[in-house]
């Protein structure tokens, strides 16, 4: 079994992020936009999905409704849920600037960006394609 790693104040932020963006019933592993973010993020989606439940247990608006969420929010967590409550502005600025560097373009072993490639045109093409 892999070794549990806690998850960095950034892992956080995007989690915080996704669960902003996303209705409470697309917190699953299956949702494309958590198994890219969970690969960006070298978590697997099980474990992100889990994350975002987690954070829905802190939710008043869900746990009004009936729903629950997960029962084992982290301390981190916790603070971090009361973070976002006492400085919305920022601490939403934070997550976004968190997601947005999940998404920058991965850098080289040695530090080098992926080259620009430009801008792309379209061309016709001829194709061939099997049918039946």
């Amino acid at each position: 079994m892999a070794e549990r790693r806690p998850w960095t104040r950034a892992e956080l932020l995007v989690a915080f992020a996704l669960y902003l963006k996303l209705p409470f019933g697309q917190l699953h592993a299956r949702n494309p936009e958590i198994s890219a973010q969970a690969s960006r993020i070298e978590r697997t989606p099980n474990a992100l999905a889990m994350k975002l439940v987690n954070i829905a247990s802190l939710d008043d608006s869900i746990t009004r409704t009936g729903r629950s969420g997960l029962r084992n929010a982290s301390n981190a967590d916790r603070a971090m849920w009361a973070e976002m409550q006492s400085d919305w502005p920022a601490f939403t600025a934070a997550a976004e600037a968190a997601l947005q560097e999940a998404d920058a373009p991965a850098t080289a072993a040695t530090g080098t960006a992926v080259p620009d490639l430009g801008e792309g045109r379209d061309e016709p093409t001829i194709a061939k394609s099997r049918r039946g």
